[in-house]
């Protein structure tokens, strides 16, 4: 009879369960600074170029989101609070912009809007920095690329500032001679004061400081056969008043602007006659903050 051999005893190898991946869902989050057409035109290229990276990747788009600024102050992101309000409920868990640029214009502007973003849980792709903050220490990767980014950005609004100014210094730039209401074009083709335009334009500030609302303005005006800029025997609108009140170029100094997305801008002193002072444009401006103020606290 043959002796039985003892079994061993087997290995036993336990083999967690993998992860199931985590589906991605993308959101494309664009911006611009203006409205004016090669802003929209860089708009329509950010959504395009993103949207065509996504379908490479077999990634799916669950949404854009779009934020176009339409003046000097602050109007605030929709599209970006709406983004944020979709990552929070885990709609969207991958956010994808063309640059940091996007963000902001400098370091610290790009970080912020990133932590907004990551205490959501969702992570972020800059396309044309390759950055993507599913890497390790990415807000190292962050701070570098928007630091490049920055110096870019800077080094470039100097050149368009020089260019600008040479251009305005040498007669090539006809930006500061664009008519408004109070001048006209001369001969020459440069701006020179219409004196009937100029004395309206004095009365309605002499109004507002002397405690006049916009209201009161348009009413005196119109009683005294002052119609509209145009000629409309109308009132006039309230943003024609404020337009006045709000118009830097009655100083005689003259801002050029860029449409550069980076602010660029040069200021003329003296470029053209002046209708009202310095020190009462300041005045006004001072007057129309503080009667702002006051409605924002009612």
């Amino acid at each position: 009879m043959v002796k039985r051999r003892e079994m061993e005893e087997p290995k036993v190898e336990i083999i967690p369960a993998r992860k199931k991946a985590k589906k991605v869902c993308v959101g494309i989050y664009a911006r611009v600074s203006t409205e004016r057409k090669a802003q929209l035109t860089s708009l329509a290229a950010q959504i395009s170029g993103l949207t065509r990276y996504c379908y490479r990747r077999q990634y799916p788009l669950k949404d854009i989101y779009i934020d176009v600024a339409t003046g000097k102050k602050d109007t605030g992101r929709p599209g970006f609070t709406r983004l944020i309000r979709d990552c929070e409920c885990g709609a969207i868990n991958l956010v994808m912009m063309k640059s940091m640029s996007r963000f902001g214009r400098d370091t610290v502007e790009v970080l912020e809007m990133y932590r907004r973003i990551h205490a959501t849980g969702a992570d972020v792709y800059f396309q044309e920095e390759d950055v993507d903050s599913r890497w390790e220490n990415p807000e190292q990767w962050l701070a570098i690329g928007a630091a490049i980014a920055q110096a870019e950005n800077e080094s470039r609004s100097s050149d368009i500032k020089r260019g600008l100014a040479m251009r305005a210094a040498d007669g090539r730039s006809g930006l500061y001679q664009r008519k408004c209401y109070g001048y006209r074009h001369g001969k020459d083709g440069k701006l020179e004061i219409q004196e009937n335009q100029a004395k309206v334009v004095k009365e309605i500030f002499h109004l507002y400081m002397d405690g006049k609302s916009v209201d009161d303005i348009r009413e005196q005006l119109y009683e005294e056969g002052i119609f509209t800029p145009n000629g409309e025997k109308k009132k006039w609108s309230r943003g024609s008043v404020t337009g006045v009140l709000h118009q830097g170029k009655y100083t005689g100094d003259v801002t050029i602007s860029a449409s550069d997305n980076i602010g660029s801008q040069v200021v003329m002193t003296e470029a053209i006659p002046a209708i009202i002072s310095e020190d009462s444009f300041q005045k006004v401006q001072r007057e129309m903050e503080k009667r702002t103020r006051r409605k924002v606290k009612k």
